[in-house]
This record gives C-alpha cells, sequence and structure tokens, in this order.
C-alpha cells in the first residue's frame, strides 16, 4: 500500500480537499489497484490476490468510495495465480452470507455511509 499526503499550498487555486479529490482523479492507477481517499491521503491498494503466506480463502472488501455506492464484496474460490474465481456484490443495506469457516450473514445497514 501507498499514501500520498496532502500538503496545503495556499497558492493553489483549490482548497485542500478539492486539491486531493482533483489528483485522485488524475491518478493512473494500474489495473485491477484501486486508489482510496482517507484522512487527507491517497492510498493505492493492490488488488485482492494471493497473500505471500498462501492462498486467502475468503477476502471480505468493504468500500464506502465505489463509484456506484457504498458497496460489500466477497471474493471466494482463489486460484493460483492469485485471482479469484468468485465474487458477489451488495449495496450497503443488504446482507452478505459469509462461507464456511464463519457461515453466518453479515448485515450491512448500519454500516457508515
Amino acid at each position: 500500500m501507498t499514501a500520498a499526503m496532502v500538503e496545503d499550498d495556499s497558492s493553489s487555486k483549490f482548497c485542500p480537499w478539492e486539491y486531493l479529490l482533483e489528483t485522485w482523479r488524475e491518478l493512473d492507477v494500474p489495473e485491477g489497484w484501486r486508489a482510496e481517499i482517507d484522512e487527507a491521503r491517497i492510498f493505492l491498494v493492490p488488488p485482492p490476490h494471493a497473500h505471500h503466506n498462501g492462498l486467502v480463502p475468503i477476502y471480505l472488501f468493504i468500500d464506502r468510495f465505489d463509484t456506484r455506492g457504498p458497496v460489500v464484496t466477497l471474493f471466494t474460490e482463489p486460484s493460483e495465480d492469485g485471482t479469484y474465481k468468485h465474487s458477489e456484490q451488495v449495496p450497503f443495506g443488504k446482507p452478505i452470507t459469509l462461507p464456511e469457516p464463519f457461515r453466518t450473514t453479515l448485515e450491512t445497514a448500519a454500516f457508515p455511509v
């Protein structure tokens, strides 16, 4: 993960938030990666893939800032190349069922938007 700090540049025509947002929009992010804004920083997040110690069987990604609106994505069935064969995505407010070993339903209605 990579982070970029935003410095206050009073000579800029943008306020710090506008400058940060404009920088985020102009990023050329590698395919599969995500650029996220959190507390005045831009983070580059790698795609979900195999963990360095082996395959991660279940990867739950909670994304308040997806361009289509806040969503929860569950990735399952990892491949040897580090990608996932299956994904399920639900918007905040809809439940998502986690498979074994959790075997539970995660309610997302109370997630902050």
